[in-house]
């Protein structure tokens, strides 16, 4: 089970290592996620690593940890937690084994690690030495955020593509018609990553989107309907 932020799971007062800003990363937030027909990567085992690594470097770790789907943020309550933990900077690092075990796209991981280094947070993935609080981790998110342009343009290009295609052959898959307007598909693939990352709330999301709660609601609906059947 997930430990709160006020009850470390691990005290140490070993080495240290800078974070984005300069200052030393001593609190640290441990995440692990499984998917619910996920066997390649145990949860115990993800924590046990983490757990491994943070004392190995002296750090307070606190534990999150979720069984769900990477897209599926209504279940992932212990990321929401952490992501909230790095806005009250609770937490000098996030520290998870693989990207993968974070994020679902790379729109989504440059949202998510942007967020954090606007609060001085760090992020390390220790199986694919990235580390945004060193200088090869700037270079790492420089070139996540240039593949999360051209990943958000294609985006929009197949959802355009998608639309259009089901306008000719006079079929609708329930969307509502607020995505047929000029400049939405971008719009859409610009606040869907944010949202999935945890960094938007739905509220906020549909004020960019310049539509209701509900329009929102059935928009996600509708996405994880294609998705299951995908």
């Amino acid at each position: 089970m997930p430990h709160s932020p006020h009850a470390p799971a691990i005290r140490s007062m070993g080495s240290r290592m800078s974070h984005p800003e300069g200052s030393a990363i001593r609190r640290v937030g441990l995440y692990g996620r499984v998917g619910t027909g996920d066997k390649l990567l145990r949860l115990e085992t993800q924590m046990q690593l983490l757990r491994a690594h943070a004392a190995a470097h002296g750090w307070e770790a606190h534990e999150y940890s979720d069984t769900a789907s990477a897209g599926d943020m209504r279940r992932r309550t212990a990321w929401r937690r952490l992501m909230e933990d790095v806005r009250q900077q609770r937490v000098d690092a996030v520290v998870v084994v693989r990207l993968d075990r974070v994020f679902r796209s790379v729109s989504m991981a440059v949202s998510a690690l942007e967020e954090m280094r606007r609060h001085r947070v760090a992020f390390i993935a220790t199986e694919e030495d990235v580390d945004t609080g060193s200088t090869a981790g700037d270079s790492t998110l420089a070139i996540l955020s240039a593949v999360s342009d051209v990943d958000r343009q294609l985006v929009a290009r197949r959802i355009r593509a998608g639309m259009a295609r089901a306008k000719e052959e006079g079929r609708r898959f329930g969307s509502p018609p607020v995505t047929s307007r000029p400049g939405f598909a971008m719009r859409w693939a610009t606040v869907k990553p944010r949202l999935d990352a945890g960094t938007l709330s739905r509220r906020q999301a549909a004020t960019e989107l310049g539509i209701g709660q509900t329009t929102l609601r059935r928009l996600l609906e509708d996405e994880e309907g294609l998705a299951d059947k995908g």
